[in-house]
């Protein structure tokens, strides 16, 4: 399986935002080397999941975000978002006149534009170790360590190894490409909620969790 080299970044610029405010001063967005960004590559929880957990392959737990009134005010149809609307990825997506992100689990879908990781339910600490603690319904075993590897199962479909053996299919991958890190976490205590683990313990996990992840897409 392919790996996320952290040498990918000293040639290749990788910008990651954690919070945002969409203004009109972001439409503009441009990487430090003068170039817009062409791509997207995001990852969360429902906050962002723009159709992972679509009901017609995931737990029965998430049937009704593919019903009405879900998608009602802008696609006028459910479209497995976690949003009568849009979500913040959107109008980001939109802001940098890039089409809306797809999920990575749709593989029919057009991905020359980025991807989207996020699932909803999604959680910061690996999945094993709610499933150890007796601390979880089991719906969505997805963590961030889940979308790291799809990510990583994504770079291999497109030859992107490492940067020494495989630089220009990485760079093909990493060239002006936004890497967005959403909302990731919350579940992580709610799984929590009513066992003896205690939330300081959460805490430090989820933070260390988090911290890996960053380094390995940003360092």
């Amino acid at each position: 399986m392919a790996t996320i080299n952290t040498n990918i970044v000293t040639t290749i610029t990788i910008t990651l935002i954690m919070t945002i405010c969409i203004t009109p001063s972001f439409q503009q967005q441009q990487q430090p080397n003068g170039r817009a960004f062409t791509t997207i590559y995001a990852f969360g929880d429902s906050f962002t999941d723009t159709g992972n957990t679509e009901s017609s392959s995931g737990p029965n737990a998430f049937t009704h975000v593919s019903s009405p009134p879900y998608g009602r005010t802008f696609f006028h149809h459910p479209t497995n978002r976690y949003s009568d609307g849009r979500l913040v990825i959107d109008f980001v997506a939109q802001s940098l006149n890039l089409p809306f992100l797809p999920p990575y689990r749709n593989k029919k879908s057009n991905m020359s534009h980025g991807t989207n990781f996020a699932v909803a339910g999604a959680t910061s600490i690996k999945h094993s170790f709610f499933v150890k603690n007796n601390m979880t319904l089991n719906l969505t075993p997805q963590s961030l360590g889940t979308e790291l590897r799809w990510f990583n199962e994504f770079l291999e479909s497109k030859g992107c190894k490492d940067l020494k053996n495989t630089p220009k299919e990485c760079e093909a991958v990493f060239k002006d490409a936004l890497i967005w890190a959403g909302e990731i976490g919350a579940n992580d205590y709610a799984y929590s909620l009513g066992s003896s683990i205690p939330g300081t313990m959460i805490q430090q996990l989820a933070v260390k969790s988090v911290a890996g992840f960053l380094q390995v897409t940003i360092l």
